[in-house]
């Protein structure tokens, strides 16, 4: 696994959505261009939350060494380092270098088609074993039912499928078990 980015950590916090984790990878990229910029417009407040937010997303993200450097540098700034000093302009330089590394690996995957980078080929069989027991757990109105509607749509590999995720998302489970044994029908 790469220092900068973990693919399959983010994959753990979006419950194998690699749709979402895409997006939310390239929506990161698109407002962090230069944190290096923001910090010099900043007083120390806001130097604090910019890099407490940004660490915090580049966690959430499995971006660890930018995590790592943002958290450094908030640890700067609680200690009275900002905007001066050895120390803080090499805090700086390391969260610029770790985006910099960072984004160019993201980017790279983020060009691979979907297939190429980790996603699941739609399978029949997966779905259909995924399917029943997310019918199960719509019947039961059992919560776990919201993990497994993405894991189903991902077997499933099919645009059929959104109604259903729309209705679990909106805890509707009794209108959702409706359109899934829809879909059951029509893949029977």
């Amino acid at each position: 696994m790469s220092p900068h980015f973990q693919w399959q950590s983010l994959l753990l916090r979006v419950n194998g959505n690699h749709e979402l984790g895409r997006r939310l990878l390239a929506a990161f990229l698109a407002e962090h261009l230069s944190p290096a910029a923001a910090l010099a417009d900043a007083d120390a407040a806001d130097a604090r939350l910019l890099l407490h937010r940004m660490g915090g997303s580049a966690g959430n993200l499995g971006l660890d060494s930018l995590a790592r450097a943002c958290r450094h540098g908030e640890s700067l700034v609680a200690e009275g380092a900002f905007p001066q000093g050895t120390a803080w302009h090499e805090a700086v330089a390391d969260i610029e270098e770790s985006l910099r590394s960072t984004r160019a690996e993201v980017e790279d995957f983020l060009a691979l088609p979907v297939a190429a980078a980790g996603a699941p080929e739609a399978d029949s069989h997966a779905a259909a074993a995924l399917a029943a027991q997310l019918a199960e757990l719509l019947a039961a109105n059992d919560l776990a039912a919201l993990a497994l509607a993405e894991r189903w749509a991902e077997a499933a590999g099919d645009l059929g499928t959104a109604a259903v995720l729309d209705s679990v998302h909106a805890l509707d489970f009794p209108a959702a078990l409706r359109l899934l044994q829809d879909w059951i029908d029509r893949h029977d």
